[in-house]
């Protein structure tokens, strides 16, 4: 599964909502875990004031103590966690230690010290999400609040698929956490229904040809999730398959995570037809942005594969000749 687990942290009881899916994660696996937090400077938010050093050599005590406890806290179900304290922007610290690290998995709270907004996640969270170019866990931040030092264990794990081996590569994941949690497994193929070019309604013939392409794409789908999940249960886990036709296949995800009370979604980052040129293909975005359950979302792509974009292009170049 997963080796380097990195987690952000400003010392929020938001933030800390992903400790109990750290403490499921690390204990699966004994993963290396690197507890983080950054100080950003007062100049950083616009304030125009210098930094007063003695109450900046304060807060970076006060935040060295509080990631100590934070680690305390976790106790024995992380075999081997750090501390690592940075000084500056917060999102471009995380993702550079991240891309130099080998982390392999970030967890995040949606939100953080900011509080709750009109906002699905937070800025910098997203920031850190969009850029980091590795696989992301997402914990929603709104709803119950659990126990930040009770364990997680997962009841049932949504998993999409879309018949292509990119999103198959969230299965050994997925094997993984079923054995370590005993969790149901449900399986999801949206048949997504064409829009029609048109606005004028099909003659008969064209409409009963769309109709018999849907029924054969339907059946397509229903027999690879039987094999999937003859595979799966064929190793001893609980699985059911679910084969929906929506006009609108990420909506349709949005619903059956809602209607299977599921407590995490697991999918790739790209699917069948998504390109390098993004870090995640278009239905997982709105997944991590809009969507209402804890997401983990497993990096299919390198970091090298990925095409960076022309902001970040412009910014490495600015900072090259800086």
């Amino acid at each position: 599964m997963f080796s380097h687990i990195l987690v952000p942290l400003d010392g929020s009881k938001l933030a800390e909502r992903v400790l109990p899916h750290v403490r499921a994660f690390a204990r699966l696996n004994g993963a290396r875990v690197t507890l983080a937090h950054v100080l950003e400077p007062p100049t950083l938010a616009g304030r125009r004031e210098p930094t007063d050093p003695v109450r900046w050599q304060l807060a970076a005590h006060e935040a060295e103590r509080y990631l100590a406890d934070v680690r305390d806290r976790l106790g024995s179900d992380v075999s081997s966690a750090e501390c690592r304290m940075f000084e500056g922007r917060t999102a471009s610290n995380i993702v550079g230690f991240a891309q130099s690290e080998a982390v392999d998995l970030i967890a995040l709270g949606s939100h953080g010290e900011g509080g709750l907004t009109g906002w699905n996640l937070g800025a910098t969270v997203h920031s850190v999400a969009l850029h980091a170019r590795t696989s992301v866990l997402m914990v929603r931040a709104y709803g119950a609040a659990p126990s930040a030092d009770a364990p997680s264990r997962y009841r049932r794990l949504l998993v999409p698929l879309d018949g292509s081996r990119r999103a198959e590569i969230v299965l050994p994941t997925v094997h993984g956490l079923a054995d370590g949690h005993r969790c149901r497994l449900m399986l999801a193929h949206v048949v997504e229904r064409a829009p029609s070019a048109s606005r004028l309604p099909l003659p008969e013939a064209e409409a009963g040809l769309e109709r018999r392409f849907l029924e054969m794409r339907r059946r397509r789908a229903e027999r690879y999730l039987a094999t999937v999940r003859e595979e799966l249960a064929g190793v001893g886990h609980d699985v059911d398959a679910r084969t929906e036709i929506d006009g609108d296949t990420v909506a349709r995800l949005h619903d059956l995570a809602d209607a299977e009370d599921a407590d995490l979604v697991v999918v790739s980052a790209h699917g069948a037809s998504e390109s390098h040129r993004w870090p995640f293909g278009s239905s997982v975005l709105n997944l991590l942005v809009y969507g209402t359950t804890t997401l983990l979302v497993v990096q299919d792509l390198h970091g090298h594969e990925l095409v960076p974009s022309a902001a970040e292009i412009a910014a490495q170049e600015r900072h090259g000749h800086g």
